[in-house]
């Protein structure tokens, strides 16, 4: 999925400083559940198709912070106990899902994350990039098949599609 060890840095700074807040507290280890759900229905319509779960689970079977990853958080001032805790960070997430290609609705949870709250942390970012996206994807796909019918589809979305991904 991701180069290894980089994983750990697919999140933005918001999550590495709550998660060091949570450390700090003691709260690290504090069972959390998390929803995730959406609050509009893209492209106006009404429904969206769930896409997107295979490749967090892919993601977070590899999810760890490699030795560059933790000396860049070193860099950035993150302080030794809590660099070796997330050097040392093993996954222990539980995940419950609505089926991929389902159809999902506003407002609805759609995926429950379940584990020690910094780890729930550390990985919102990820989710939500990896979910918003491939189920933006799949959407609109089906909208534009169900508009076509039978006819046959050529896609130019690849010109304006977000880089290169990293299964090549």
């Amino acid at each position: 999925m991701l180069p290894n060890g980089l994983s750990g840095l697919y999140t933005d700074f918001y999550e590495l400083t709550m998660a060091r807040g949570y450390f700090d507290s003691g709260k690290a280890e504090e069972p959390a559940v998390f929803d995730y759900f959406f609050r509009r229905q893209p492209f106006e319509g009404g429904y969206a198709v769930f896409c997107g779960s295979e490749t967090l689970a892919g993601v977070l079977e590899d999810f760890s912070f490699s030795e560059d990853a933790i000396r860049f958080l070193a860099d950035q001032h993150f302080p030794g106990d809590f660099l070796d805790y997330l050097q040392n960070l093993k996954l222990r997430v539980s995940i419950d899902a609505a089926p991929e290609g389902s159809l999902i609705f506003a407002r609805e949870p759609v995926m429950r994350v379940e584990g020690p709250l910094v780890q729930c942390q550390l990985i919102e970012t990820v989710l939500l990039n990896v979910l918003n996206f491939e189920t933006l994807v799949a959407t609109k796909a089906s909208r534009i098949r169900d508009q076509a019918g039978e006819r046959t589809l050529i896609d130019f979305g690849m010109r304006r599609a977000h880089g290169l991904s990293a299964r090549q």
